[in-house]
């Protein structure tokens, strides 16, 4: 088990996840020109929220959690993600595109409105667990 699992929700420009600048004149290549907007952390799992897990109980979803969803021209056609990034032990970490638990995934929002609101996340558990989101009504 990893020392943490912390998934977090962000906008993503996916034609600029990849994108450099040209190499310089002595042939270093630059960083990554990724644009994107961090809209807050969606779940942190470690050794004390699974101790606080109790198997009898029965809970069919971790409580919910709402993170800002911007109005339309800050989202800027850019694409709602779910960012995973893992503490494997100590210093040692795995983040973004590190392997396939760390690819972005992309979350099909549907139609949402052009005013500010929030997208809310719950974790469903059990035999088929994994994320349902909505964006909440206004």
């Amino acid at each position: 088990m990893p020392e943490q699992i912390t998934v977090t929700a962000a906008l993503l420009d996916s034609g600029r996840e990849f994108t450099v600048l040209p190499a310089d004149h002595q042939g270093e290549m630059p960083p990554l020109q990724r644009r994107r907007l961090k809209l807050g952390t969606v779940m942190e799992l470690n050794q004390a929220v699974l101790k606080e897990l109790n198997p009898e109980n029965a809970a069919t979803h971790l409580p919910p959690v709402s993170v800002p969803w911007p109005d339309k021209t800050e989202r800027d056609n850019m694409r709602p993600a779910l960012l995973t990034y893992i503490r494997v032990f100590g210093e040692h970490d795995l983040s973004c595109y590190d392997c396939s638990l760390t690819l972005p995934k992309y979350l099909r929002v549907g139609a949402t409105p052009d005013v500010a609101s929030e997208l809310v996340f719950s974790y469903r558990l059990g035999e088929i667990p994994g994320f349902e989101y909505s964006v909440a009504d206004g």
